[in-house]
């Protein structure tokens, strides 16, 4: 899921407990709203994927405490990836935002990088 979707993302294998289906998680320029982030370390067997924007201001964690607070409550699986000049609006195709950092690579590139690190990701392990 992608920002608010990740969120949502993260709270439905969260709410499934045991019972959950789904082995992997991507989650794409989120993880920085501490209250939003559930508490998924009981879920040993998911394989988590975060990846950010290195232009995304949305994502960015204010200190590294607060970087700790969302690893410690993720799987030790957890794997972070950040794309060099990314933005939080080129991890899909919309329009620009006043909110938002300048990506510096093309929307192109940030899905091709993207997609990258969501392939190797599933297809490792």
């Amino acid at each position: 899921g992608h920002s608010l979707g990740a969120y949502a993302a993260m709270a439905i294998v969260k709410s499934l407990g045991a019972n959950s289906p789904f082995r992997s998680l991507v989650v794409l320029g989120a993880g920085t709203f501490d209250a939003l982030v559930p508490d998924l370390r009981k879920h040993t067997e998911l394989k988590v994927l975060t990846v950010r924007g290195s232009n995304d201001p949305l994502c960015k964690f204010k200190s590294p405490e607060d970087m700790e607070k969302f690893q410690c409550k993720m799987p030790s699986s957890l794997r972070q990836e950040q794309i060099k000049g990314g933005n939080h609006l080129g991890f899909g195709a919309f329009s620009g935002s006043t909110f938002d950092g300048e990506r510096t690579i093309s929307l192109e590139e940030q899905h091709e990088k993207t997609a990258i690190q969501i392939s190797q990701f599933l297809l490792c392990c």
